[in-house]
This record gives C-alpha cells, sequence and structure tokens, in this order.
C-alpha cells in the first residue's frame, strides 16, 4: 500500500504467499474498502497505482484473476477492477490497467468492462484528459471492450453525463466505433427519463441512429419502441417510428410496442384521479394503432392471454372515459 518496494522484493525471495489474503475489515485497515475482503498484495498495489510493484508481483506470480468481495459474497473486484477505479477517481494514467490487460487472457478482466467504461467516459472523454488510448482511460476501454458490452457502456455514460452532447462528439472526433445496442438507456430508463429533459434524450438517441444503432436491437426483452411505448413516451414513440423502428415487433412472448403500451392498469382513488395519468397511455396506444400497430393479434384468445392486465383492467368498473377508449382499442 505504501509503495515499500524493497519489502516486496524480500518477500519474493524468500518465496511467500503472493497471494495471501486479508480478512479483517473490521479492523478499518482497508479504509474505504473496509466492506471488502479477500484483498490481496496485488489488489492493493493496483488500487493505488504502483505500478513497479504490480509488475513485481505479477512477474512473480500472483494471481491476476482473485476476485474480493463484500462480506454477503457481491460486489467481486479484481485486481483489474481495482486499477481501473483508481483511475477513474484521480483522473489518471492507466498505466497500470494497460499493464494488466497486457498480462491477462484478455477474457476475464471484461466481466465489468461495461461499467468502468460508464464510470471513466464522464470524467475523462474530453480533450483534457487525451485523444488517445495511451493516455485517456475511457478510450482505452472503449478499445478493448467487446461490442455489446462497449456499446452498453458508451450508452450509459452518454445518459449519466453532465454534457452528454459533449461526450458523444468527442468520441466521434476520436473514430470510436459506436456499436448496435445503444438506444435502450436513453430511450427508456426511467431513471433517465427523470434526469435527462425529453429533449437531451432525443438528442442522445438521435446521435446513436446517426451512427447505426439498431432501431431493433432486443434489449433484455424489449426493442426500443416497445420501452417507448410501455413508458408511454409520446415523442420517443415518434421518433423511432419516424426513423424505421418495426411497429409489429414482437418479444420473446410475442407482445408487440402497442401491446407493451396497453398492458399497464393505471387506477387511482377514484376515475379523477387516474385519467389524468391515463392520457398518455392513451396517445402512445391511438398513436401506434394509426401508424400500423396490429391490433388484430390481441383478438384472439391466446392474444388475450398475452395481455392479462389489459383484460383484467378492462372488466373493473367503473371506467374513466380514457379508460374506456384504451379497451375499445383491443374490442374489450
Amino acid at each position: 500500500m505504501v509503495g515499500n518496494v524493497e519489502f516486496v522484493k524480500s518477500w519474493i525471495a524468500q518465496k511467500r504467499n503472493l497471494d495471501v489474503t486479508f480478512d479483517e475489515p473490521t479492523r478499518g485497515l482497508e479504509g474505504n474498502y473496509a466492506r471488502a475482503q479477500g484483498v490481496t498484495a496485488l489488489m492493493v498495489a493496483a488500487g493505488m497505482g504502483r505500478l513497479e510493484i504490480v509488475k513485481l508481483l505479477v512477474e512473480g506470480g500472483a494471481n491476476l484473476y482473485l476476485e474480493s468481495h463484500w462480506p454477503g459474497g457481491e460486489h467481486l473486484r479484481n485486481a483489474f477492477d481495482y486499477a481501473v477505479e483508481r483511475a477513474v477517481r484521480e483522473s489518471g494514467s492507466p498505466e497500470v490497467v494497460e499493464y494488466l490487460w497486457a498480462k491477462s487472457d484478455k477474457v476475464r478482466f471484461l466481466a465489468r468492462i461495461d461499467e468502468h467504461i460508464t464510470a471513466s467516459c464522464p470524467r475523462t472523454c474530453n480533450d483534457k484528459s487525451g485523444g488517445d488510448a495511451r493516455s485517456n482511460l475511457a478510450l482505452f476501454l472503449i478499445g478493448v471492450a467487446p461490442d455489446r458490452q462497449r456499446g452498453k457502456g458508451i450508452s450509459d455514460a452518454a445518459c449519466y453525463s453532465q454534457q452528454p452532447v459533449e461526450l458523444l462528439a468527442f468520441l466521434e472526433k476520436h473514430a470510436v466505433k459506436f456499436p448496435k445496442n445503444t438506444l435502450h438507456c436513453a430511450v427508456y430508463y426511467p431513471t433517465v427519463k427523470g434526469m435527462r429533459s425529453p429533449e437531451e434524450r432525443m438528442a442522445i438517441v438521435a446521435f446513436f441512429l446517426d451512427h447505426g444503432a439498431d432501431l431493433e436491437d432486443p434489449g433484455t426483452g424489449f426493442t426500443p419502441l416497445m420501452g417507448a411505448a410501455f413508458g408511454h413516451d409520446i415523442e420517443m414513440v415518434k421518433l423511432l417510428l419516424a426513423r424505421g423502428a418495426n411497429i409489429n415487433a414482437r418479444n420473446s412472448a410475442g407482445v408487440t410496442a402497442i401491446g407493451q403500451a396497453a398492458n399497464i392498469c393505471i387506477s387511482g382513488v377514484g376515475t379523477n384521479d387516474a385519467e389524468p395519468r391515463q392520457k398518455p397511455q392513451l396517445a402512445v396506444i391511438e398513436h401506434l394503432a394509426q401508424s400500423g400497430a396490429d391490433v388484430k393479434q390481441y383478438a384472439t384468445a391466446s392474444g388475450r392471454s398475452q395481455l392479462g392486465i389489459l383484460t383484467s383492467c378492462c372488466s373493473r368498473q367503473p371506467h374513466s372515459g380514457t379508460q374506456r377508449r384504451i379497451c375499445e382499442v383491443f374490442g374489450l
């Protein structure tokens, strides 16, 4: 931790265990990492940016892939993770990160690389931090990450950055390849909708679409259009449709965007409480129906079974006028 190179050399010369773990977090000896357990010397050196000691330990045979964790077994971190976290925290050089990556199998350090891109880019995706992977942590991580993780990392970085447009312009300037799975965060993530204006979100989405984003990317069960419809975001729905989104694409359960929009029962103490919140839902449903959404697929018993919540909602009484119109679209 303190950078005592001679001590480390002596330890290695004595052929002592380089992977011995420190497991007494309640003593407070780990500082900010007091909840971590199983911390090795390599993790500590990486987390402190001690490049010479990191090299000594790795060359001496320390295990690069051991992971520390919180008492419940969660929040796994290896030496690479500790090195990245330090570089992000201090906006420092990625030299320890680069060294560990070069010594790795290029596979086992990938587990959390999308999270590292998300954390590093808002702080280092700017000209002040340098414009090449040798000096810029985010550019280095983006350069080694597989497409899927790179896309998620860049997307989330833009969504949570204080200056998303500037961040994306920096990446474009430095010829970063934008993967196809970049739309989901800005289109429908609730946290992002709460912190970003609609105009900012649509600017992010438009940028990614202009750089090859896939309108039909399934994400974790939603295409972007399905996510926007589910969130009753009429302006985002219009944007995606205008850019060519498939209005009748189905997810693995067979549900389309209009089904996602409808299958939420918005209620309140009385119809007067619920109706204002039902109007955005109706606006999305009607726009999708007018734009060619196939409502007939929900006319059969099997189709209705996919919209169980809507069916239940439409059987309740009394209805607001808005709820009644939603049900009528589906023949309920």
